[in-house]
C-alpha cells in the first residue's frame, strides 16, 4: 500500500501532465498562433516536471523544428539534452548538449552542458567525440575557468591510456 506522501507526489506529477496537456490543447487549437514557441516550451516543461519525458521531448523537438530562431528554443535545446539523459539516450543527450554549448557558448550554463556532454560521451565509449568535446571545452572555457580546463585536459589521459597512445598520455 502506498503512503499519503507517495500519493501526493503522484498527484503532483498528474497536475503537471494536465498542465502540459492544457498547453498542448492551446497549441492545437491555433497552430499558427504568434506565441506558440512559448506555448510549446511551457508544455514541454510541464510534461518534463510530470515525468512524461517522452512527451516533453516531442514538445521541445517541435519547438526546435518550427521555431529555430526563437530565443526560447535555446532553452528547449538544453532541456532536450537533459531529457535524453534522463531516459538514458546518452548519444542524443550529448548531441543536444553539444549543440547548445556551441551555439550559445555565452550562456552561463553552456559550460555545464558541454561538461555533461563529455561525461556522456566517455560513458558510452564514444572516445573520438569525447576528445573533440574536451578540446572544444578547453578552448572555449579555459580562459575563464583555467582549473577546470586543466582537469579536463588531464581527464583525456584515461582515453589515451585505454587506446595505448603513450605519446598522447605524456
Amino acid at each position: 500500500s502506498s503512503s499519503a506522501a507517495e500519493k501526493k507526489v503522484w498527484d503532483d506529477f498528474g497536475k503537471y501532465v494536465e498542465c502540459g496537456q492544457a498547453y498542448l490543447d492551446i497549441y492545437n487549437r491555433n497552430p499558427e498562433g504568434a506565441d506558440n514557441d512559448e506555448v510549446l516550451y511551457n508544455a514541454g516543461v510541464c510534461f518534463e516536471e510530470g515525468r512524461s519525458i517522452g512527451v516533453a521531448i516531442q514538445m521541445f523537438n517541435l519547438l526546435e523544428k518550427y521555431y529555430p530562431k526563437s530565443n526560447i528554443t535555446k532553452r528547449a535545446i538544453a532541456r532536450l539534452g537533459k531529457a535524453y539523459g534522463d531516459i538514458a539516450f546518452y548519444d542524443r543527450a550529448s548531441d543536444k548538449l553539444e549543440q547548445y554549448a556551441k551555439n550559445y557558448a555565452g550562456e552561463k550554463d553552456a559550460y555545464d552542458a558541454m561538461n555533461d556532454a563529455v561525461f556522456y560521451r566517455k560513458g558510452i565509449g564514444d572516445d573520438d567525440k569525447a576528445i573533440a568535446d574536451t578540446k572544444y571545452f578547453i578552448d572555449t572555457f579555459g580562459k575563464k575557468k583555467p582549473t577546470e580546463a586543466a582537469a579536463a585536459a588531464f581527464s583525456l589521459t584515461s582515453i589515451y591510456e585505454k587506446r595505448g597512445d603513450n605519446d598522447a598520455v605524456i
